[in-house]
């Protein structure tokens, strides 16, 4: 049963992906795809309905999380002292509307995933989420030297 639900998760990703070229996170997110399938025990049916929702969910995460890299980017962190109180009070303001966008992001595909799956599989799908990035961050670990 679990090799099935492998196998349809693995056909759904690259039915969703088409003839696209693979992009960087490819593997990543097939791999994220096949942990959430295995450890929500989703069935077919759950997986079909269940993955576009939460590959949007995860691209509009990316976007947010994209957004706050680049303010990052943008302001000169490492030099506090140079800041205007202006200046500094626009930067924290920015990161807080980002952080509320990620947070409403998270409560609008609540909903949705509320809607497509049982109670227990929405609240195993936040535990196993926080289980692969821990095994990614393992693994990151582990190749450095």
């Amino acid at each position: 049963m679990k090799q099935l639900l492998l196998l349809s998760s693995i056909l759904f990703f690259a039915h969703v992906l088409g003839a696209q070229p693979p992009k960087p996170g490819d593997r990543i997110r097939a791999a994220k795809i096949g942990f959430l399938t295995q450890k929500l025990q989703l069935t077919p049916q759950e997986a079909e309905r269940f993955f576009p929702i939460y590959n949007q969910f995860q691209n509009e995460k990316q976007a947010a999380g994209k957004e706050k890299r680049e303010k990052l980017r943008s302001a000169n962190l490492n030099n506090f002292d140079n800041l205007s109180d202006k200046d500094a009070t626009e930067l924290a303001d920015g990161f807080m509307d980002v952080r509320r966008e990620e947070l409403m992001i998270e409560e609008r595909y609540h909903k949705e995933f509320k809607r497509v799956l049982p109670p227990k599989k929405v609240l195993k799908l936040y535990v196993a989420e926080r289980e692969f990035n821990m095994e990614v961050l393992k693994k990151i670990k582990e190749r450095r030297p």
